[in-house]
């Protein structure tokens, strides 16, 4: 159960980096134009 909710909570985690890092980058990629 615990190892279970650890994977959950690993893969969320990258989830929501493989979604906010790019979003991050083209941000900053956009405002220093």
């Amino acid at each position: 159960k615990t190892i279970e909710g650890t994977a959950a909570g690993i893969t969320s985690v990258l989830l929501a980096c493989s979604v906010l890092l790019p979003l991050l980058a083209s941000t900053g990629y956009f405002l220093s134009q």
